[in-house]
């Protein structure tokens, strides 16, 4: 799979078809920064290189191309992956973002972590919140990881402390609909309240059955809000509508994972991701009828807001409205 910089002719179509559906002002609640100097020499995670930075500049340029003539705002932090230093990743957003556009970068932080130093790099940098993942979880394979294994309760504590962001990212095989994580989820966000957690990919419903059956679970838990992040089937969508109301839903564009170019799909009781680049020469479709994930997601959006027809001023919610609420609330805003 490669990252792509420039539009296609799909690409350009179909962004125009969105023109109509985009409000003004947008806010993008989840979206990654990446140095490759962060990395040892020759293990670089996924489809980076060791030549391309993905930087605050980087972004808006993507998001120029993506949502032209709108004023474009976010939530940035680094990418969690064991091949990253993250403690350096974080001082680099930090210099990257906070200098410039004050309350707008989480830390990423791991369970071995002290809890006391990253409340010290809360309070000296201004971070709004922490971005834990599944892949510093202290268990043989991490992709079957209980919450508490990558985000314990100290974490939870700090952002309640703060009335800060949790972005997580579940896992276990059926995401929000798998019981261990429904019985976590409800446990934390009530013993925590003022922690505001968002729960990535439609609370990782990149299967649409899995928000269908698990998202009632979390509906009681007013912290609890979901981000459309590299989701690219309406259904989630639309069950995040009808079950959690669009208070609850935010845009996330998943940068730079927004560049690559191909489609999740449901398969079963699980999902696949399909990448333009890597198909058969052969193969049904060519790497041009693809468009970008963050494209593809943003048309599912739509067609999820048109289809329990949301309004005007449900639809700037869900892209600016919700975000700015939800961080408004935190100690350093």
């Amino acid at each position: 799979m490669k990252f792509w910089t420039e539009p296609s002719p799909a690409d350009t179509r179909l962004i125009d078809q969105l023109a109509e559906f985009l409000p003004d002002q947008i806010f993008d609640i989840h979206s990654h920064l990446f140095h490759p100097q962060h990395c040892l020499p020759g293990h670089l995670p996924g489809a980076f290189d060791a030549t391309t930075q993905w930087d605050v500049d980087s972004y808006f340029a993507a998001m120029k191309n993506r949502l032209p003539n709108r004023r474009v705002d976010g939530l940035f932090f680094g990418y969690p992956s064991r091949l990253v230093d993250h403690a350096a990743a974080n001082a680099w957003v930090a210099q990257e973002v906070l200098g410039r556009f004050p309350n707008r970068a989480l830390a990423i932080a791991s369970p071995s972590d002290s809890p006391d130093a990253v409340r010290e790099l809360i309070a000296k940098e201004k971070f709004v919140g922490l971005k834990p993942y599944h892949v510093y979880a202290n268990v043989p394979n991490t992709m079957h990881a209980k919450i508490e294994d990558f985000a314990p309760d100290w974490m939870w504590e700090i952002c309640h402390e703060i009335g800060g962001v949790l972005m997580l990212h579940i896992v276990r095989d059926r995401a929000i609909s798998d019981k261990e994580n429904i019985l976590s989820l409800q446990r934390l966000c009530r013993r925590y309240p003022n922690c505001r957690l968002v729960l990535a990919h439609i609370a990782r419903s990149f299967n649409y059955r899995h928000a269908l059956e698990g998202l009632a679970a979390i509906k009681n838990l007013p912290n609890a809000f979901v981000d459309t992040s590299l989701v690219t089937e309406s259904e989630g969508m639309r069950a995040a509508l009808q079950i959690l109301g669009p208070e609850r839903l935010l845009f996330g564009s998943d940068f730079p994972f927004s560049e690559l170019r191909g489609k999740c799909t449901s398969v079963g009781d699980g999902f696949a991701w399909i990448y333009a680049d890597e198909l058969p020469a052969n193969g049904i479709s060519k790497v041009g009828d693809f468009t970008l994930l963050g494209i593809d997601s943003l048309l599912c959006l739509r067609e999820a807001c048109e289809s329990v027809q949301l309004n005007q001023t449900e639809v700037r919610a869900i892209f600016r409205d919700n975000a700015l609420r939800l961080l408004v609330s935190t100690r350093n805003a």
